[in-house]
C-alpha cells in the first residue's frame, strides 16, 4: 500500500496541476529559423565508424556563413571546411580542408539548391551528398507547435531519380542545457539508395538555440548510406558548437 505521505505529495501536485494547467500542457512555439547576413557558426562533428573491420574516428569542423537572405525568405549558406582529423588505429592524421559548398534553403530549411565541386577520389557521389545536405538542417514547421507534436516533409530522392521520401520531425519540447534553454527537436528519415530497393535511414536529436534555431548539438546514427570507396557504411555521429575564443 502507499505510504500516508506519497499520497499527501500526489494530492498536492494534482491540485497544483488543476490550479495551473498551462505547466501540464505548454503553450505552442513558433519554431522556426531567423536569419540575417553574415550569421557565423562553427560546428564540429564526431564520426564514429567501422570500414573493413577497422574502427574510425573522423571530427570535421566547418564553418558556416549566411551570405545572403533573399526576399522570398529564401537563405544562401557557404559551409567552410577548417580541420579535418582522422583517427585510424589510435593515430590522428590531419586532411587537406576540402572545397566550400554553397547551399540555398528556403525559410524551414527545406534545400533548394546545392553547390559542390565535383572532387577527384570523393568518398560520396554528387547525389549521396545532396541526399545528406537535405537532412542535415532541421525542417521546421509551418505552425507553432507543443512539446510530442510532430509533422512530415515530402522531399525528392536525389540518389534515385523519380523517387521521393518522407522525414518525420518531432518537437521534443523545450530543455536545458549549460543553465540555458534549447529546443529539442528530433528528425527521422529512410529513403531508397538505389533501384533496387536498398535503404538509408538518417536519425538525430538535436538543441536549437531558441532565438536563431541555429544548432547547438546533435546526436545521431547513419545507417547504410553509399559510398564510392567503401560500400554502404554505418556510423554514429555528434555534432558540437564550437565557440569563439575568448579576447
Amino acid at each position: 500500500m502507499f505510504s500516508k505521505s506519497l499520497i499527501v505529495a500526489g494530492m498536492g501536485i494534482a491540485v497544483a496541476l488543476a490550479q495551473n494547467p498551462v505547466s501540464a500542457q505548454e503553450a505552442p512555439v513558433k519554431v522556426g529559423y531567423t536569419h540575417k547576413k553574415g550569421d557565423v557558426v562553427k560546428l564540429r562533428m564526431t564520426i564514429n565508424a567501422s570500414v573493413g573491420g577497422m574502427d574510425i574516428v573522423v571530427k570535421i569542423t566547418n564553418k558556416d556563413e549566411v551570405t545572403e537572405v533573399k526576399d522570398n525568405g529564401n537563405v544562401v549558406t557557404v559551409q567552410t571546411p577548417e580541420a579535418t582529423i582522422v583517427n585510424i588505429g589510435g593515430m590522428d592524421m590531419e586532411q587537406p580542408g576540402g572545397a566550400k559548398v554553397t547551399a540555398t534553403r528556403d525559410k524551414y530549411g527545406k534545400l533548394v539548391e546545392l553547390k559542390a565541386p565535383e572532387e577527384a577520389g570523393a568518398f560520396m557521389s554528387p547525389e549521396v551528398q545532396k541526399f545528406q545536405a537535405s537532412i542535415t538542417d532541421i525542417l521546421m514547421p509551418e505552425k507553432p507547435v507543443k512539446a510530442g507534436d510532430s509533422w512530415t516533409t515530402e522531399l525528392d530522392n536525389p540518389m534515385v531519380k523519380g523517387k521521393k521520401f518522407s522525414v518525420k520531425t518531432t518537437f521534443v519540447g523545450i530543455e536545458k542545457l549549460e543553465g540555458k534553454e534549447y529546443w529539442k527537436v528530433k528528425q527521422t528519415a529512410t529513403a531508397d539508395s538505389d533501384a533496387a530497393g536498398a535503404k538509408t535511414t538518417v536519425e538525430f536529436t538535436a538543441m536549437l538555440e531558441p532565438a536563431t534555431g541555429t544548432m547547438f548539438s546533435a546526436e545521431g546514427t547513419v545507417k547504410d548510406l553509399p559510398t564510392l570507396q567503401a560500400g554502404a557504411i554505418s556510423w554514429k555521429m555528434k555534432v558540437e558548437q564550437v565557440k569563439a575564443a575568448a579576447k
